[in-house]
């Protein structure tokens, strides 16, 4: 019995590592963009909440409703210079 339960602390060491890590890459090496999906794919696939996800993606909700805005001839300040 004493195996088996230090068995079972290294696996879920192991797995809190894994996890640990894959959060800091998450974080730290994907764009927006990258996020997104991931956060759109956990959600649709595995039934996750955005909420959940967006927590576990360290992504905020803000920039997953984000909408690219459509330049205007007005807008474009480049021409003017």
């Amino acid at each position: 019995m004493e195996t088996e339960l230090a068995q079972y602390k290294k696996i879920v060491a192991e797995q809190t590592l894994q996890i640990t890590a894959l959060k800091y890459v998450i974080k730290k090496a994907l764009w927006p963009a990258e996020k997104r999906e991931l956060v759109e794919h956990s959600h649709k696939e595995y039934r996750k909440s955005l909420r959940l996800a967006f927590k576990f993606f360290d992504f905020h909700p803000s920039v997953y409703y984000y909408q690219v805005k459509e330049k205007t001839d007005d807008q474009d300040f480049s021409k003017h210079t």
